[in-house]
């Protein structure tokens, strides 16, 4: 993406220069810039101030970001690799006969990963009973504990929404009864 060579300070003191009285073709041949570029900035950026700017930015980079890691589901051969491409499965150290199982990779999009463990937690401890993840989760709780149940039902989580995105479907509650 093309960088801007006016930093948000400057775009702002510009349209409040504009706003101040002064003639938008006078502005544009003082500062370099045509009077579309100016348009386009106070149609973007007007009444904000820098910190908001710069806070649209970054969103919008991190929306540029997530869009091109996710925009192809069928990037994925398999409902089960978005577990590993989004670092939910365990680490593996194989070596000979040694096979030693650790913590989660950690690999892929953090933030996803995180929300994704956050919706298993609230699925697991604050969502309805009859949710039949809650209680695979539950079962798996009970089981293996705690931590590994909540990554378990972050995984199942994000295989199903890939799984709905590719099919286009709505999630479906195989209910238990209660």
């Amino acid at each position: 993406m093309k960088t801007s060579r006016y930093t948000d300070a400057q775009i702002i003191a510009i349209l409040r220069l504009a706003e101040g009285g002064v003639q938008v073709a006078e502005l544009c041949r003082e500062h370099g810039i045509s009077s579309a570029s100016f348009y386009k900035w106070r149609s973007k950026y007007g009444g904000m101030d820098a910190s908001l700017i710069s806070q649209m930015k970054a969103m919008e980079d991190e929306n540029r970001r997530l869009k091109r890691m996710y925009a192809d589901p069928a990037r994925f051969r398999s409902a089960c690799d978005v577990g590993a491409y989004l670092g939910l499965t365990p680490k593996r150290y194989q070596s000979g006969e040694v096979d030693i199982g650790g913590r989660i990779s950690k690999a892929g999009d953090r933030l996803t990963r995180k929300l994704l463990f956050e919706a298993a937690t609230v699925i697991l401890y604050r969502a309805s009973p009859t949710i039949a993840l809650k209680q695979s989760g539950l079962r798996l709780s009970a089981r293996s504990g705690s931590w590994k149940a909540r990554v378990a039902l972050a995984r199942k989580l994000a295989v199903t929404f890939l799984t709905m995105w590719k099919t286009n479907t709505m999630f479906e509650n195989r209910s238990f009864a209660a």
